[in-house]
């Protein structure tokens, strides 16, 4: 999914609600590298569903995405976190390089501030 707003488009991935190691997990990631190379300033926001569990898998996920938008000046937002979520956000310390927004669309619009957009859709 592709959220536009005011002309700027930022790609929306939703967390599965388990990632597993191996194949499903190789396959996310690409798909998540292919929508950021494509971007001119990337930018990319995960929707954390309310029933998905932040395991290791998914903290590994996330620190592979933290590490590789440092690596291409991209920025990485986190949607709809529920407690427990901001829980193990604040515990891996994730919390302090990825900001965790309410709802999508003031993710999108946090990273449309800071001049992110795609240059095609996701």
């Amino acid at each position: 999914m592709t959220v536009e707003m005011e002309g700027s488009q930022i790609p929306v991935k939703r967390l599965p609600d388990r990632l597993a190691g191996g194949r499903g997990l190789t396959s996310f990631q690409r798909d998540v590298r292919l929508a950021i190379e494509a971007m001119q300033r990337p930018a990319i926001v995960f929707d954390l569903p309310a029933a998905a569990t932040l395991d290791s898998d998914a903290i590994d996920f996330l620190i592979w995405c933290a590490l590789d938008a440092v690596g291409r000046d991209a920025q990485v937002a986190l949607a709809a976190a529920n407690a427990e979520h901001r829980t193990v956000l604040e515990m891996t310390r994730l919390s302090s390089i990825m900001p965790t927004f309410p709802s999508i669309d003031e993710a999108v619009l946090h990273l449309q501030k800071t001049g992110c957009h795609s240059a095609g859709n996701f």
